[in-house]
């Protein structure tokens, strides 16, 4: 770039700058730097921006346009537009004189022959004293203003510009016609009509219009004389006007193909220029030779690689004189196939020695180059240092192998599935036997895995899917076993429509997780049961003393009907409340043994806290006093009542030890509470607790309390502050909070005390807490038929016995499976359904169960057991089961599941 002349040469895009010269930064107030920050378009003025996209769109490569300047004003360039790997450069220099938009270049192109236009026309007027000469020219339909030396300056602006028609003036007509065209009086011509006032100002009466062409016949524009005066030509004055317009084409002619032809040498000087600047500035390196392998030319940055100052000290030189002589060979080679072949090699991988003795790797390309006869002359390269590619490609290749992954594509326009075949060993499958598609690598995932990877697969594909493809499952190896996997990828090209065309991600071998997981799953259930048994060790004293407590009750109670029958109606109510009593804490003890059944239902929390406050008083140490605050208005929730009791539990009991030997207190409260959301309250983790209804345990204690660190990881699966604690209480705590919907606030300092606070929901309405709270009595109910009761102990098979019978049932009793089996066989036609326990000599009534059922797939079998039910139902499946009643149970209950299933067992159900 001249600095005389202001230049600049940069990529359209943001960054990519090139140069500019001083003389440009000049004119613009703006230094390389500031240029560089926004892409070209953006320093276009706004009023040519819409010109220039319009020309960017329609693949123009030459145009106008002004680029703003610091001051706020413009800067009009002709701008040069050329394509290089894949983006646009462009080329700004200071535009001379007027617009030349596509539209003007017609009009743009005669101005060089305006000075010869004007001497013929001024010659002319010497031949032809008085007259006035005029000379007009045509393009694209309109008159473009040649020469006019003595006519006035208004008239010949006028005419510039105005469109030719077969009936436009003199010269408007002999354009439109390619005929010589005679006006002796303008004025009364219609040819005139429109232009007739403006001739009249001009102080013209006359014309006389002969058209000029070029070579070829093509109308080139007009040549008139103009008389003062109304008048006709004479014959020589006609012969001269023919004479003059060829004169006249004939300049017109030469002096556009001049004009064309410098244009033409500008335009290939401005190529070559804007060619050179586009290599010399090329973020790669580009070189040609001749067809012995010797340099015809390079660019800088070859040439900087090669230790040269400058191209022009490679030419004529080969590979052998350059620092990676030592690939001279391997090079000559590549050229000369190259031009033996005429076939291009593109994007190979090969070595170099740098001058300074580093070894690097290239990516380089070669194409032949040939002559003005077609004949191979050289060849063209240019290539790209990709040691650090290289580099990073081996380090991912060591981190996939460390890692067992494996890369892959799944092209949908082919149905093709390519992956990194160095990664096959990763899932036990070997190239030949890999499969191709995806319809083949279903095959091979495990059926049960199959809808799960299939749900994921479709909605990774789908138009307006954004989460991608993420799924573990089992994948069948060569070896005839099965591997964890978990593949994770997404669409990364789709068609105009949405349809996915490419899809790319990466699988990896997780069988190594997968067994952590496991062995970790199976020390927390080994550590839950652990942490139940403890529970139990410390629910084991106080059951034991409410169940003496319970067993004195009913004892007094027989011993007081002994003495006066006359008060066995008094008596019997409270015998029975003891036994439910009895009752509860021995299905107590089955939930926490996860023998019974973990279930949702209805929980009084205000009666459950009661009773298990009862209990932990007589357990924890003397030295630590409760101080209950119980509600008395604490709504009904929904959820497991063991469970709750496991959280009751464990922070009253962590409280406890919290105080140690020293002399403590915990409050232990229960109140409603509700959270309103444009008031919202966060929990221990900084979560957002749900608005609505909750009630609220809090459990304060006065006891060691907890530094930051044993508050941010007490919650931790396996951390403990005690000696001998296996850590899982307070996670499970947790857990059990959240599998409720429910929230847990935590306050403690070290020396002041813990308060935990937990908040469980209230999804019931009033009218379901009163219905909840309501007993249903069952109505008077009797059945009829034959009852086989099966039950070892003597005086529980005499009290159902006698409930039977009251209920209105014939009832044939068995002391064991086998007795009850034989009594079943002899008596099948009258046995309505079965009674049976569980845990009985001689045959048990799984078995008993198991038997009956071969003989009569439809018999009806209850079961009557003190088993909990999750221990019943791991043996026998429950819808199998016709009822379902623990021990012990009073006579309503009894009548409550008999009228369930008898009702159940109609004609149609038998």
């Amino acid at each position: 770039m001249a600095d005389n002349n202001p230049m600049i040469l940069r990529a359209m895009n943001k960054g990519k700058f090139v140069r500019v010269n001083d003389s440009f930064k000049a004119k613009v107030g703006f230094d390389a730097t500031e240029l560089a920050e926004k892409p070209f378009l953006d320093w276009i003025d706004q009023c040519d921006r819409a010109i220039v996209q319009a020309a960017l769109e329609n693949d123009e490569r030459r145009f106008i346009a002004r680029h703003t300047t610091r001051d706020g004003s413009t800067l009009q360039l002709e701008i040069q537009v050329a394509e290089h790997e894949e983006g646009l450069f462009v080329l700004g220099r200071c535009a001379k004189g007027t617009t030349q938009l596509e539209s003007d270049k017609a009009r743009y192109a005669e101005a060089t022959v305006l000075g010869t236009l004007d001497a013929i026309a001024r010659i002319i007027e010497e031949q032809n004293t008085g007259f006035k000469c005029s000379i007009l020219l045509v393009a694209e339909g309109r008159f473009v203003f040649g020469a006019g030396p003595s006519l006035p300056e208004e008239y010949n602006s006028a005419v510039n510009g105005y469109a030719i028609g077969p009936n436009v003036g003199s010269c408007g007509t002999a354009i439109f016609w390619n005929t010589p065209v005679i006006v002796e009086d303008i004025q009364a011509d219609p040819l005139w009509a429109s232009l007739a006032e403006l001739a009249k100002k001009a102080g013209v009466a006359a014309c006389w219009s002969h058209p000029f062409t070029s070579s070829s016949g093509n109308v080139l524009g007009a040549l008139a004389l103009y008389s003062s005066e109304p008048c006709a030509p004479t014959t020589e004055q006609l012969s001269q006007l023919k004479a003059a317009a060829r004169i006249t084409g004939l300049a017109v002619e030469r002096g556009r193909a001049e004009e064309e032809l410098k244009r033409a040498d500008e335009a290939t000087k401005a190529a070559r220029d804007l060619l050179q600047q586009v290599i010399d500035n090329a973020p790669i390196r580009v070189f040609w030779k001749d067809s012995d392998c010797r340099y015809l030319g390079c660019n800088p940055l070859f040439a900087r690689d090669a230790g040269k100052q400058s191209p022009a000290e490679l030419i004529d030189q080969d590979d052998f004189t350059m620092g990676w002589s030592a690939q001279a060979e391997l090079y000559r080679a590549d050229d000369q196939e190259v031009m033996r072949t005429g076939q291009a090699r593109i994007n190979f991988e090969e070595p170099q020695t740098t001058p300074d003795g580093k070894n690097i790797w290239l990516r380089t390309s070669k194409a032949p180059l040939y002559d003005r006869q077609g004949e191979v002359m050289g060849v063209l390269g240019l290539y790209d240092d990709i040691t650090l590619q290289k580099r990073e490609e081996r380090r991912l290749a060591l981190a996939m192998d460390a890692s067992k992954s494996a890369i892959w594509e799944m092209d949908f326009t082919t149905g093709k599935l390519d992956y990194d075949s160095s990664a096959l060993k990763v899932l036990g499958l070997y190239t030949p036997e890999a499969p191709d598609t995806l319809e083949n690598w279903l095959e091979r995932v495990h059926t049960d895995d199959r809808t799960q990877f299939t749900a994921m697969l479709e909605q990774a594909l789908h138009p307006d899917d954004t989460r991608g493809f993420d799924c573990e499952y089992r994948f069948y190896d060569n070896a005839g076993g099965y591997h964890w996997l978990q593949s994770v990828g997404r669409v990364v090209h789709r068609d105009a429509v949405g349809q996915p065309l490419l899809a790319a991600g990466y699988s990896v071998n997780i069988d190594e997780r997968k067994r952590a997981e496991e062995k970790k799953l199976l020390l927390e259930q080994q550590f839950q049961q652990t942490q139940k048994l403890e529970s139990l060790g410390v629910l084991a004293g106080g059951i034991a003393h409410d169940f003496n407590n319970i067993l004195a009750i009913i004892m007094g109670y027989c011993s007081l009907t002994k003495m006066n029958c006359e008060d066995a109606d008094k008596h019997v109510p409270e015998i029975e409340k003891a036994a439910e009593r009895a009752a509860a804490l021995c299905n107590q003890m089955l939930a926490y043994a996860g023998k019974a059944s973990l279930t949702q239902s209805l929980i009084n929390t205000r009666t459950l806290v009661d009773e298990m406050l009862a209990m932990l008083k007589t357990t924890i140490q003397k030295n630590v006093v409760i101080k209950p605050e119980l509600g008395t208005d604490i709504p009904f929730i929904m959820g497991d009542a063991s469970q709750i009791r496991q959280v009751v539990m464990n922070l009253i009991i962590n409280a406890a030890e919290a105080i140690g030997d020293a002399e403590g207190e915990i409050l232990v409260s229960l109140a409603k509470t509700e959270f309103k959301a444009e008031q919202p309250e966060k929990d221990h983790l900084g979560f957002i607790i749900p608005a609505g209804r909750h009630i609220c345990f809090e459990v304060s204690d006065n006891g060691c309390g907890m530094d930051d660190d044993t508050r941010r990881k007490i919650f931790e699966p396996f951390y403990s502050t005690k000696f001998t604690g296996r850590g899982l209480g307070m996670s499970a705590v947790l857990g059990i909070i959240k599998s409720h919907n429910g929230a847990l606030k935590l306050e403690s300092r070290l020396g002041d005390g813990t308060n935990f606070r937990v908040y469980l929901p209230v999804p019931l309405s009033e009218y379901e807490k009163e219905e909840a709270q309501q007993t249903t009595a069952s109505a008077a109910w009797q059945g009829s038929g034959t009852i086989l009761l099966v039950e070892d102990e003597m005086q529980v098979k005499a009290i159902a016995t006698a409930q039977l019978q009251h209920l209105g049932f014939k009832v044939l009793d068995a002391a064991n499976g086998k007795e009850a089996l034989e009594l079943y066989q002899q008596n099948v036609a009258d046995i309505t359904l079965v009674i049976s326990d569980i845990g009985m000599p001689v045959m048990n009534g799984y078995d008993l169960f198991y038997k009956l059922k071969q003989l009569d797939p439809k018999l009806p079998i209850i079961i009557s057991s003190g088993f909990g039910e999750v221990d019943i139902g791991s043996k026998i499946p429950r819808e199998e089961i016709a009822g379902l009643i623990n021990k012990p149970y009073r006579f309503d209950q009894l009548r409550e599941v008999l009228s369930g299933v008898v009702e159940w067992v109609t004609p149609d159900n038998a």
